[in-house]
């Protein structure tokens, strides 16, 4: 083409090769050009809407929690969870259902909650919330092993009967022996029975390796 300014325009590779000998005042260059466009603003809305949803959900989740914290206010009264509470509420919202958690809140408010004039007693409502993630997991857990809560009240008396105890190797002998048929009311037995931890230990591997 001839020497012009228009005719030395700069283009990529890309638009270049397909250009060939077609002048730039041709509309394939501003088709292009529009395509181009829309492509960008079709990934400008799907950000957007992105950002929109991720925004819903977290309002979801804050009513979501809005819900929870209510449950557990009408349950002790002038105690609302403070920042921190929520956070800790957050994180079991990320594990579990809501209706997990504000099972569990009742569970833990009917077991540990002691009142003074129809009031809960701080130390009492302290304990409650502290218990309402091992509740959760008690609860998911008793789905497999449905004497979970009892075998959690037998390492609770090998707890507090010996000393040194270590609860996450007595609960592991508890389900295993559950796991092979022993029944809670013989594994209570034994923990009543003997008179250390040691002595404990050696009852209960000697069930698994199927003594009497």
């Amino acid at each position: 083409g001839e020497g012009d300014i228009t005719n030395l325009i700069t283009a990529c590779e890309e638009c270049n090769a397909g250009k060939s000998n077609v002048a730039l005042s041709d509309d394939a260059a501003i088709t292009k050009r529009k395509a181009q466009l829309d492509t960008l603003q079709e990934r400008r809305e799907q950000v957007e809407m992105m950002a929109q949803w991720q925004l819903e959900l977290i309002n979801q989740k804050e009513e979501q929690l809005n819900t929870i914290c209510s449950l557990w206010e009408s349950r002790v009264k002038a105690y609302s969870p403070n920042e921190r509470g929520k956070n800790t509420l957050r994180k079991l919202m990320n594990k579990y259902s809501i209706a997990e958690i504000m099972q569990a809140i009742e569970t833990s408010c009917s077991q540990y909650l002691d009142f003074v004039n129809d009031s809960p007693t701080k130390e009492s409502v302290d304990m409650s919330f502290s218990k309402i993630s091992g509740v959760c997991i008690v609860n998911r857990m008793s789905l497999e092993i449905p004497d979970i809560k009892e075998l959690y009240y037998i390492c609770g008396i090998v707890n507090n009967k010996f000393y040194s105890v270590k609860k996450y190797e007595a609960m592991d002998l508890l389900k295993q022996a559950s796991a092979i048929g022993y029944s809670v009311e013989d594994l209570k037995d034994i923990a009543l029975s003997e008179k250390t931890w040691n002595y404990w230990k050696e009852a209960m591997r000697k069930l698994l390796k199927g003594g009497d």
